[in-house]
């Protein structure tokens, strides 16, 4: 199973929910774009508790752009799933996956950003 996790740059989720995931889904491959917050947390937790991770970073020198919604559909194409640390908002990559990830009825799980 392969989960692609999205999520805001200045927003984190709570650890506790994060080991809900990986209780959840065992032996999954955790997926995400490599950015500043929810992914670099992401990441962290997994390498931290041995989740077999794989980042995908935007290809700027082909897509220019364009890079990081491409990037978004390709995680998107081979995933099972989805989580988002979302909070609402209508603009932006998180925005983007989430949309998509339901138009092609994709299992989303949204967590909340800690306080």
């Amino acid at each position: 199973m392969r989960i692609l996790f999205t999520g805001h740059r200045n927003r984190f989720a709570n650890p506790a929910d994060l080991e809900k995931v990986a209780a959840d889904y065992p032996g999954a491959t955790w997926m995400h774009g490599g950015a500043i917050g929810f992914d670099s947390q992401v990441d962290s937790y997994a390498r931290a508790h041995g989740i077999h991770t794989e980042v995908h970073l935007p290809d700027y020198a082909q897509y220019g752009r364009r890079a990081p919604l491409v990037r978004n559909d390709e995680m998107l194409e081979t995933c099972d799933g989805v989580v988002a640390l979302w909070d609402g908002r209508t603009i932006g990559g998180t925005y983007y996956v989430l949309r998509k990830a339901r138009q092609e009825r994709k299992p989303i799980r949204l967590l909340r950003a800690r306080d």
